[in-house]
């Protein structure tokens, strides 16, 4: 099957392959039925945009859960993958951004956390080579500000909730 070509069993069929992707060829290959399977879905017109733009987004975040697993296998620290902005709310189309987050254990010393950002780097590397675009803002988790131990979101977490408009991360 190319990768123009939408899968047999369409969307949901296309994310659980994403998800059992075992190396970045046949995750590209997948991902590309996938977008195939979508504009397939957007010229029949036989399903609603708003359960498209989730099949995408749903599409996207088990791409990025799967890339952080290839890209991190024995290496990754004990770390926690997040998607926001319209992706991780399920309004994404082709073509939106990527934003990712990551948590890591608070027992992650200053060199884990320092080979954290370099594994998010080549997670965002791999993502780009997919045909993800990642988020013109620099809301990535390969940067500091995007990959904290959990003690710092909780506390920044709180701090924002407190202040909105004051504190901006």
């Amino acid at each position: 099957m190319s990768a123009d070509e939408p899968p047999r069993g369409g969307i949901v069929a296309t994310i659980a392959e994403i998800d059992a992707a075992p190396d970045e060829a046949t995750l590209q290959a997948v991902l590309g039925r996938a977008r195939a399977a979508v504009a397939a879905e957007w010229d029949r017109r036989a399903t609603p945009t708003p359960a498209l733009a989730a099949a995408w987004s749903e599409a996207m975040r088990t791409t990025v859960a799967t890339v952080a697993r290839l890209v991190g296998r024995a290496e990754a620290p004990a770390w926690t993958w997040f998607v926001s902005g319209a992706v991780g709310r399920g309004e994404a189309v082709p073509g939106s951004r990527l934003e990712t987050l990551v948590s890591l254990s608070d027992d992650v010393d200053d060199a884990g956390k320092a080979r954290a950002l370099v594994l998010a780097a080549d997670v965002h590397a791999v993502l780009e080579r997919c045909g993800l675009p990642l988020d013109g803002h620099g809301v990535l988790a390969s940067r500091s500000r995007f990959c904290r131990r959990d003690v710092s979101w909780e506390d920044g977490i709180e701090r924002w909730a407190a202040d909105p408009a004051a504190d901006r991360g």
